[in-house]
């Protein structure tokens, strides 16, 4: 009984750190597509003053962006950290549980 409870456990927060993986990678991806589009934005050779008021407004969104961007990549590697201890945490545990039944059945 205390074995399949355990397994269960280790088996819900391996799923959660795939999950927390996931959501890392794709807020990764997101941060750096939005630093690429930055990066892409072409230099105001000549132009007016509205040519240049509006791709400063565009550069500052899309920084503003990027930021929030950033902030979640930041947010989404402490939750796949989180996940990971508690997955490393739960298979131990589990691991435990296997041993002591394994030398109970031995003995």
């Amino acid at each position: 009984m205390v074995a399949r409870v355990r397994a269960v456990r280790e088996r819900d927060s391996r799923i959660g750190l795939v999950e927390a993986l996931a959501e890392e990678r794709a807020a990764h991806e997101r941060a750096t597509e939005l630093q690429e589009r930055l990066d892409d934005v072409p230099a105001l050779a000549s132009g007016d003053l509205t040519s240049f008021s509006v791709r400063q407004y565009t550069v500052a969104a899309m920084s503003a962006e990027l930021a929030a961007a950033r902030a979640g990549t930041d947010s989404s590697r402490l939750v796949a950290l989180a996940a990971r201890d508690r997955w490393r945490a739960d298979r131990s545990r589990l691991a435990a549980v296997e041993s002591l039944i394994e030398r109970r059945d031995a003995a």
